[in-house]
């Protein structure tokens, strides 16, 4: 059974409006990110969890843990994962717009001109480990006449709630800049305590000399 995509054309398209991001290719990552054998054809994590897209990390309605599939070195491995949980459907496409236009994506993306255009730049950010994703996403999206939903301006643009929580097909979710962040903070917090140690065993040397040196001092 074929995911029905009916339900999600409208938000599909209010989104190209605002991002650029062409219809087709949200109608057409949905298909073959959330097909399975649940109302309306959608995947568990779709029908459940209201994730449409495979995002990982953690979503409006917290994240899932679910099993996946991976390919690393051209080898196939099966693994689980957590997975992000949308309050809705609209949620969801609104994450992956967001997701689309942190930096990793929008730099492939930016000169985008073409909906195959779109498909090579979400497959080189990285979004997923299958080295076939841009032939079948864009065999979804010939098969399924999913251009027609599609309007003529497909310049990227973004979004302005790119900092919102979402993973990715091959991330948790966590921002690049929060990483490196982090790391810098737990380096100068580690730091700074190994400093403040050092002072203090320098302090209480001074303050409490060897037993050998005061009984030279009082012989």
């Amino acid at each position: 059974m074929g995911v029905n995509i009916k339900p999600f054309i409208k938000d599909a398209q209010a989104i190209q409006k605002e991002t650029g991001i062409p219809a087709s290719i949200i109608l057409g990552q949905i298909m073959l990110e959330s097909g399975g054998s649940n109302p309306g054809g959608l995947s568990g994590l779709a029908y459940y969890s209201k994730n449409l897209f495979g995002i990982k990390g953690r979503g409006t309605a917290g994240s899932a843990t679910m099993g996946t599939t991976e390919v690393y070195n051209g080898k196939t491995y099966h693994v689980k994962d957590g997975f992000a949980k949308y309050n809705s459907y609209q949620d969801s496409i609104r994450a992956h717009a967001e997701l689309l236009s942190k930096p990793r994506y929008a730099s492939k993306l930016n000169n985008a001109k073409s909906v195959e255009d779109y498909a090579k730049g979400i497959k080189a950010g990285g979004y997923a480990t299958d080295p076939n994703y841009v032939n079948k996403l864009l065999g979804i999206i010939s098969s399924n006449n999913l251009h027609q939903y599609d309007d003529k301006d497909i310049t990227f643009k973004g979004t302005s709630g790119a900092g919102a929580t979402g993973g990715d097909s091959s991330s948790s979710g966590t921002d690049d800049k929060s990483y490196l962040s982090n790391i810098m903070f737990g380096v100068f917090r580690w730091s700074l305590i190994l400093g403040l140690a050092i002072i203090a065993i320098v302090f209480f040397m001074k303050a409490f000399p060897a037993v050998g040196d005061v009984a030279k001092g009082t012989a």
